[in-house]
């Protein structure tokens, strides 16, 4: 295979798929580190050469140009992808729906189709139909996640990685009206289905979270963010007034039905969880954090949970039961 095949292998490989890009400087420096010393202009002649046989593209509207696999490509890999691999491909594919926003999803999108391609080759092969026997099934109710713009998405965490401002277009819950900001961007956080940008504004200190969904533009500055080295986004999340978390941890008893006692025997809420029998109901005692989500759960189960204390606790959980009863009357 000559040098020449090599290199131009190797250039493809170092091409981002859309809506990522990158120009020819930096592919130089890709195949420098991968000992291609080549010029910016053999570069530039190999990839229109290439873009005649590759679904390969550059952007010469945009004032930062650059090259790219189109959108919706197939992943390149000189390589067979080993079964294995494209057995995991699957179920990450299908397992991901929920976890993930469409544009994450779509970037993997050339790798699924390359896998379901390998597994289709091994029909007489056992991992052929691995996908179909196992499935994951939720205990609680699923909601879609909202829909992310691809260049949204692709901005913000190429602004992550690479520690630049964002300048953002956003808009609020419920409102029409756009607003603009410059952030520096801080980290990322998963509440399922929502992915938020946890940044802070232009000058000021105090940290804030946006939903990539409310997103309208994002676009990455040349300007250093300007990050506190202090900064941990766990800590964050569990200082932060809009977090679950509300108190460190609580005593939690309560009344419980066999059923339901069952089942924190098999799967206990902590590993402090103390379970006694009886006829009607089992008793259960365990350290907890106080949470929304605790909160959340214990409403899940009306009917087959008491809370006996805290007793703030019990009061809360209460009060809202009956105020949800006097919307069904």
């Amino acid at each position: 295979m000559s040098d020449t095949l090599v290199r131009q292998l190797e250039m493809l490989r170092c091409l981002p798929h859309w809506p990522g890009k990158t120009n020819t400087a930096t592919l130089q420096e890709k195949l420098s580190s991968s000992g291609f010393e080549v010029s910016v202009r053999t570069i530039q002649r190999d990839l229109q050469k290439l873009s005649r046989f590759f679904p390969i593209a550059s952007d010469e509207i945009s004032s930062h140009l650059g090259w790219y696999w189109m959108k919706g490509a197939e992943s390149f890999n000189p390589f067979h992808m080993p079964p294995h691999i494209a057995m995991t491909f699957q179920l990450v594919e299908r397992f991901s729906q929920s976890l993930l926003p469409q544009s994450s999803v779509s970037y993997l999108s050339p790798y699924f189709k390359t896998a379901d391609d390998t597994l289709l080759e091994l029909s007489d092969n056992s991992l052929a139909n691995w996908a179909e026997k196992v499935f994951i099934s939720q205990r609680v109710q699923p909601t879609l996640p909202p829909v992310i713009s691809e260049e949204v998405y692709y901005a913000v965490y190429l602004a992550l990685l690479e520690e630049r401002k964002i300048n953002l277009t956003y808009h609020s819950l419920g409102s029409s009206e756009s607003r603009t900001a410059v952030v520096n961007p801080l980290a990322v956080l998963v509440r399922e289905p929502i992915i938020y940008l946890v940044c802070t504004f232009w000058d000021y200190e105090d940290v804030r979270q946006i939903p990539l969904h409310r997103i309208c533009q994002a676009e990455v500055l040349d300007e250093t963010a300007v990050i506190d080295s202090d900064f941990k986004v766990a800590e964050f999340v569990r200082s932060s007034d809009q977090d679950i978390v509300l108190n460190d941890e609580i005593k939690l008893v309560a009344k419980l039905s066999p059923v339901q006692g069952e089942y924190l025997l098999e799967s206990p809420l902590s590993d402090s969880q103390e379970i006694t029998k009886g006829d009607e109901w089992y008793s259960l005692k365990a350290e907890v954090k106080d949470t929304m989500q605790l909160r959340r759960w214990i409403l899940s189960l009306t009917g087959d949970m008491e809370i006996v204390e805290p007793i703030a606790l019990r009061d809360e959980i209460a009060a809202t039961v009956r105020k949800q009863s006097q919307m069904y009357k």
